[in-house]
């Protein structure tokens, strides 16, 4: 790299830390990884939801007794939410992102972590691995290329092994496997009523998104929440609340938060 913009860079990315340290977190990351680099930049992950999350439940008045990250990867979230909730049950089954949500989970005292992932049933899935941004790992078949082999269960009877009956909040954000961790949540989802939220990725996986929505109007959700500008920076924003009818009339594009209630 040229020295010049290398000088400049690191002053700039330094800025970035300094501004970012007295407002968020000292989280632990992956150097070379997306949401890391997000992070350096913003302060946390997906900020602008985030903010926007915590001013749903405020304003709401919702309960903040428990909530469930499924899909927890190195923390962003799970950290984010323990200013929310009074609890945090965090779920990650990648070892390597696993092992760094451990570390951060240390920097407060209301999240619990566990190493395995929400399925319809307890089993082993293959997965591949993108390097360089984990977040976008996948569960895909036997049949094709594969890096590790994952841990899932199935959420409901985690819960109640747990003994865990009241949640408030649901995160799911597992790259295309949401149907089957919702389907797993059947009992927990009739009987808690949470707030859910889902990454809809509606302009190339429409018909997985479209099954996922489905099954959450079975279950009695009528309403959808999609931030009001779709600008993916820094800009603050807040929640536009839609029937979900109305919802799936919109045009199609990704959304990497849509909360949905009964």
């Amino acid at each position: 790299m040229n020295i010049i913009k290398r000088f400049f860079l690191y002053k700039l990315l330094n800025s970035f830390v300094k501004k970012n340290t007295s407002e968020t977190m000292p989280l632990t990351g992956v150097l070379n990884d997306h949401i890391s680099l997000k992070i350096i930049i913003d302060g946390w992950f997906e900020r602008r939801e985030l903010d926007a999350l915590k001013q749903f439940f405020l304003k709401n008045n919702y309960p903040t007794k428990l909530c469930l990250d499924v899909g927890a990867n190195i923390g962003n979230h799970s950290l984010f939410f323990s200013t929310i909730f009074d609890q945090v049950v965090s779920f990650e089954p990648l070892l390597k992102t696993y092992k760094i949500l451990e570390i951060n989970s240390l920097l407060v005292d209301n999240i619990k972590t566990f190493n395995f992932g929400i399925s319809d049933e307890d089993k082993q899935m293959p997965a591949a691995v993108s390097e360089g941004n984990l977040g976008a790992t996948k569960l895909v078949d036997f049949s094709e290329d594969f890096d590790e082999t994952l841990n899932l269960k199935k959420l409901d009877s985690f819960l109640e092994e747990k003994k865990i009956y009241e949640v408030s909040y649901i995160k799911y954000d597992i790259e295309g496997h949401e149907i089957f961790a919702l389907r797993g949540s059947e009992q927990v989802i009739k009987n808690s009523s949470p707030i859910i939220s889902l990454e809809l990725e509606m302009t190339r996986h429409y018909e997985n998104c479209l099954e996922a929505i489905d099954y959450l109007k079975v279950c009695g959700y009528k309403s959808a929440y999609i931030l009001k500008n779709s600008f993916s920076g820094g800009l603050p924003s807040n929640f536009k609340k839609l029937s979900i009818d109305d919802f799936l009339k919109i045009k199609k594009r990704r959304h990497k938060m849509v909360l949905f209630s009964k």
